[in-house]
């Protein structure tokens, strides 16, 4: 072999060593890239599943306060600086004003109330959540309090009978803490909701 072929061997011989090893160091920085991104999704899937179920756990304790009438129960789930929109035009800030603004239905103004729900969608990033629920009447049990409120029972009664339900949206914002901050109701059409005897 001339040594103009060993020379060019030998080049050739030491570019491939090269070349392996800066390949050999590339798929090691792959892999420990991999590897991290890997590792800071578990720890992002494990945070979001643990913020999930405290959402889920306390829309659920919730729902059942509402349902068991315990209007100081529910007043627990709210922060102190909350605000609450039940859809009406108003807009009620601080537990004193919430307190008051849920206080006719707890005192059974309008019947005996129930919220069934139908649907929950938890947004674990901005810590929201959203109920589809059917809130059901048994205007039987209403309680009156003063001669508007016993007319505005007896039309209800009239139009709508003893027993209906309407059909609505909460959607709920949760501060860090894991209270509400925020609480938006829709299910308002016109004066009143949308009231269906079948519902009821």
């Amino acid at each position: 072999m001339k040594s103009s072929d060993r020379r060019a061997n030998s080049w050739l011989a030491m570019f491939a060593k090269r070349g392996l090893s800066h390949l050999m160091v590339f798929s090691a920085i792959c892999l420990t890239t991999s590897m991290a991104v890997a590792a800071d999704a578990q720890v992002f899937n494990a945070e979001g599943l643990m913020i999930a179920k405290q959402i889920d756990d306390t829309i659920t304790k919730y729902m059942d306060a509402f349902n068991a009438n315990d209007l100081d129960r529910v007043m627990t789930f709210f922060s102190d600086d909350a605000i609450y929109a039940p859809g009406d035009g108003k807009t009620h800030k601080g537990k004193a004003e919430i307190y008051a603004a849920f206080e006719p239905q707890f005192r059974g103004c309008w019947g005996t109330m129930r919220f069934d729900e139908h649907e929950r969608l938890i947004d674990v990033e901005n810590r929201k959540v959203t109920i589809r629920w059917v809130c059901r009447h048994d205007m039987s049990q209403a309680k009156s309090t003063g001669l508007v409120m016993t007319f505005k029972q007896m039309m209800i009664r009239l139009l709508k009978g003893k027993r209906f339900g309407w059909q609505g949206l909460d959607v709920i914002h949760f501060d860090a803490n894991g209270k509400f901050k925020e609480k938006f109701t829709y299910g308002w059409y016109g004066s009143y909701p949308h009231a269906l005897r079948e519902f009821g």
